[in-house]
């Protein structure tokens, strides 16, 4: 993973960030710190990357993203993911979101999601801190989510951070119902793709919803799946008469392509073969024939 080409307009904009996050207190930036970052820049590697941020813990980290010069700004930005207490830097991240600028929004939110990852893997234990900084913090992510202003990629992030955050109710309520009423198409996948199986009334209420009134015909489909994936969570061994409609209209819509009905067919199949005859006959008079050589496929299986 080599680092992006260091960008004097990055750093300039990055200074800007400074008014979003408190520095008091942070430690300065020494001669082994500089001498680390030059070490780093000629072996802009994974490997580099690892041992860059192993000489520094956290604090330092931030202390250079704000203080250091140009490379110091972007080596520790890019480092953050790899510190030993990752979890610390979420809040200058997510600050770096809104600085204004599409440079150094896009690379907080990379280094925002890769921190999220960083924590998954750890069994969360780095995203541990008070319940007042972390219903902070979820407000703060929420903000961005849905301030229609900035660019998608960099609310997709917010949205995702948020998913690592907050329990499974709230994402159910705070994330996947706002979600997938957003006026982005690119939210409502996110959201759709946060549903947890099986889902609830109030989720899998805005899931169908998506079905038959979404202008994204991809989202219609892949919701299509949802809703018939959420029937076989439950154990039902065959669609009842309102969900076996809605996978009809489904499939019988000419607009949905066939990548975005995969889901569905491998979804009835596993319903009770007395019901696969109505499903076969729409997907046979579907326009995209991959449709229907997909559907073969799966039934010789």
């Amino acid at each position: 993973m080599k680092l992006l080409p260091l960008l004097a307009v990055v750093a300039i904009l990055l200074c800007a960030a400074l008014a979003l996050a408190h520095d008091e207190g942070l430690e300065p930036i020494d001669a082994q710190s500089q001498a680390l970052v030059a070490r780093f820049l000629c072996d802009p590697t994974e490997a580099g990357l690892h041992r860059f941020a192993l000489g520094f813990d956290t604090p330092q980290l931030i202390s250079s993203v704000y203080k250091g010069d140009r490379s110091m700004r972007l080596s520790a930005l890019e480092a953050m993911a790899s510190a030993l207490s990752p979890g610390a830097s979420l809040p200058y991240l997510v600050a770096l979101l809104e600085a204004g600028d599409r440079a150094v929004s896009t690379r907080a939110a990379h280094g925002l999601l890769a921190v999220m990852t960083t924590c998954a893997s750890s069994q969360g234990r780095c995203l541990e801190m008070p319940p007042a900084q972390r219903g902070e913090l979820s407000a703060r992510l929420f903000r961005v989510a849905r301030n229609r202003d900035l660019d998608p990629d960099i609310r997709v992030a917010a949205w995702r951070a948020m998913a690592g955050l907050l329990p499974k109710a709230a994402r159910a309520t705070a994330l996947v119902t706002a979600g997938l009423s957003d006026s982005d198409s690119a939210i409502r996948r996110t959201a759709l793709s946060m549903v947890d199986l099986p889902a609830g009334n109030k989720e899998i209420l805005a899931v169908a919803l998506r079905v038959t009134d979404d202008e994204d015909p991809v989202m219609r489909g892949q919701a299509a799946a949802l809703m018939c994936e959420n029937a076989l969570a439950h154990g039902v061994s065959a669609a009842s008469q309102d969900l076996a409609q809605l996978l009809q209209g489904a499939l019988s819509d000419r607009a949905i392509p066939a990548d975005a009905l995969a889901g569905v067919l491998w979804c009835v199949l596993h319903f009770d073969s007395s019901q696969h005859a109505v499903f076969a006959e729409k997907i046979a008079a579907h326009p995209d024939a991959r449709l229907l050589a997909l559907w073969k496929e799966l039934m010789s299986h």
